[in-house]
């Protein structure tokens, strides 16, 4: 496993075929130019909808043009399998989705907006996104609390391994999500391999440093599962105080329920209660040996 993670992003041409290769850890970052048939065939395979590789979707700002109007609910259902899929990449529990765009203000909030309502309708409290400038390679806007690092070959003066060996030398001690663009020729086996030699050799001339950046990465993703946790619990509070605000209304089942519960059964002496199971008993609804032992069957069918 490579210290950060690489999310690899890829012209799907054509069929999709660029990550049909395995054995990569790389994180397939699919650059979606339209959401048509290719799209939902590619997707909607179970073979591919089943793969546990990590992925994620890079959508180009033209996807939202294409679908003028009202286009909430053909976002949501042509999302929502990817997003609820248990291999889609996530940060600190929340789904990651890039935009490649041009650095226009108007249209990044049109997207945005389009964005924010569809995640908000599938059941998101939040979720994250990165805008990267589809022609400069650099980061235009996110909501991510980490650091991230955007590298395009066509773009960049030095090879991976010069540009990698610089990076490791330079960066802090903390979770970082590296944006890597295909370059021209080279499969994410070939570029997995390339990365993996540069951070071998780097251990090996600086073994001290390179102990801190895994134990800082390492303490990043133990820092999001604990997010994750807590998050969870919030809810469970949430719901449960939900829960309690509903007793205490007098015009709902569950209020009427629970009076019902403590007027009529609650005070009821436990000698009467005892009396109406044998009752069931004799009545055939409920067996003898239930009385006796709680792993057996109470009522019958």
């Amino acid at each position: 496993m490579m210290i950060f993670d690489f999310i690899f992003l890829s012209d799907p041409n054509p069929g999709f075929a660029s990550y049909s290769e395995k054995g990569t850890d790389l994180i397939a970052g699919y650059v979606l130019e339209e959401i048509n048939s290719q799209f939902f065939n590619f997707f909607f395979d179970p073979a591919i909808y089943k793969k546990e590789e990590r992925f994620c979707v890079a959508l180009q700002s033209q996807v939202f043009e294409q679908r003028p109007g009202n286009n909430i609910d053909f976002f949501s259902e042509s999302l929502a399998p990817l997003l609820f899929n248990s291999s889609y990449f996530t940060v600190n529990g929340n789904p990651l989705i890039i935009i490649l765009a041009d650095d226009d203000p108007g249209r990044l909030q049109t997207v945005w907006e389009i964005l924010a309502n569809v995640f908000k309708y599938l059941g998101y409290d939040n979720f994250y996104y990165c805008f990267i400038d589809k022609s400069a390679s650099t980061l235009i806007k996110t909501n991510m609390a980490i650091d991230l690092t955007i590298y395009d070959p066509k773009l960049k003066e030095h090879d991976i391994k010069t540009w990698y060996s610089h990076l490791l030398e330079e960066c802090g001690i903390s979770r970082r999500l590296i944006f890597f663009f295909q370059p021209v020729s080279g499969s994410p086996t070939s570029v997995r391999s390339q990365l993996m030699n540069v951070e071998a050799e780097f251990r090996g001339k600086h073994p001290y440093v390179f102990s801190l950046l895994e134990d800082g990465a390492d303490l990043g993703k133990r820092l999001e599962q604990y997010e994750i946790s807590i998050q969870g619990l919030q809810k469970e509070i949430e719901s449960r105080d939900a829960y309690i605000s509903n007793l205490n209304v007098p015009e709902t089942t569950l209020k009427r329920l629970s009076d019902f519960y403590h007027n009529e059964y609650e005070i009821l002496p436990l000698w009467y209660k005892r009396f109406g199971h044998l009752i069931k008993v004799f009545m055939g609804k409920r067996s003898f040996r239930s009385l006796f032992d709680d792993k057996v069957k109470k009522y019958k069918d």
